[in-house]
């Protein structure tokens, strides 16, 4: 449950968590996280309770619109939040896996492969249990779905990602960007929240190639665009199985099925790496 009071110049969400405390918890250790390493317009943790049941926290930050509500152009705004998410990377942790605490369907683990493959399988039972499979068996390139397509090209440790950077989850004002949302935080590779955003970008922005994409996410990694391509070419499928997973267990088969011809439509054009 989200509640969201707007007092003129500041507005403050509030979280309540009546089942989980874990993604309470979560959002206050991803935002610490964040400020101990002076990352830029992160919400502040004005209240947690995350010891007990019903959950809650309340953030402060100054205002802005999001994404989905502005007027902005996305290609205008898309350097900043790069720059942004750019310095998740500097962010390590020890094992791949969640923030704190352990995922109880896939066990925080040393090989990036393994943590791979649990993801996968167990966000294609979910799918399976909404009864949304068979339009992944009735793919023409099943192997999208059940291949190891390589590990991170832009970093050897496991790195702070948001995991649903989603345009409603970023606001806007002026010259100034703020990302919201950090109770789906895991330690992973810095290629899942490029495509994440990749995702939403063409979804809701494709005159965003993802050529320009990659040239814009190069110059804020400091690296080639190539690599950068390459790199997102190898988790693109996680992340669309991630979202496949959500719309399936919403019952949006109208969504399910537009994300899942995108998905095609970016290995017929890219491939997979």
């Amino acid at each position: 449950m989200i509640a969201i009071v707007d007092s003129g110049r500041e507005k403050f969400v509030v979280k309540l968590y009546p089942d989980h405390h874990r993604y309470a918890l979560k959002e206050c250790c991803a935002i610490q996280l964040l400020n101990q390493h002076a990352v830029d317009q992160v919400p502040e943790v004005l209240y947690a309770q995350t010891d007990s049941l019903p959950a809650a926290v309340i953030l402060g930050y100054r205002r802005g619109v999001p994404l989905t509500s502005s007027r902005t152009s996305l290609a205008t705004v898309l350097p900043r939040i790069l720059f942004t998410i750019a310095r998740y990377r500097e962010i390590t942790g020890s094992m791949f896996g969640e923030i704190t605490g352990t995922f109880a369907s896939v066990s925080n683990g040393y090989d990036q492969a393994a943590f791979v493959l649990g993801l996968r399988e167990y966000w294609l039972d979910q799918i399976a249990r909404a009864n949304f499979l068979h339009v992944l068996r009735d793919d023409d390139s099943p192997c999208l779905w059940t291949r190891w397509h390589g590990e991170s090209l832009l970093s050897t440790n496991p790195c702070f990602c948001h995991a649903d950077l989603s345009l409603d989850n970023i606001l806007v004002f002026r010259r100034r960007t703020v990302i919201l949302d950090y109770d789906n935080t895991m330690w992973f590779v810095p290629e899942f929240d490029l495509c994440r955003l990749y995702l939403e970008v063409s979804l809701r922005s494709p005159e965003v190639t993802f050529p320009e994409f990659a040239t814009i996410a190069a110059d804020c990694y400091h690296e080639t665009a190539g690599v950068i391509e390459s790199g997102m070419s190898r988790f693109h499928w996680l992340v669309g199985l991630r979202r496949l997973s959500w719309l399936a267990r919403a019952g949006d088969r109208k969504a399910f099925l537009r994300t899942h011809q995108n998905l095609r439509s970016f290995y017929d054009e890219w491939g997979a790496a």
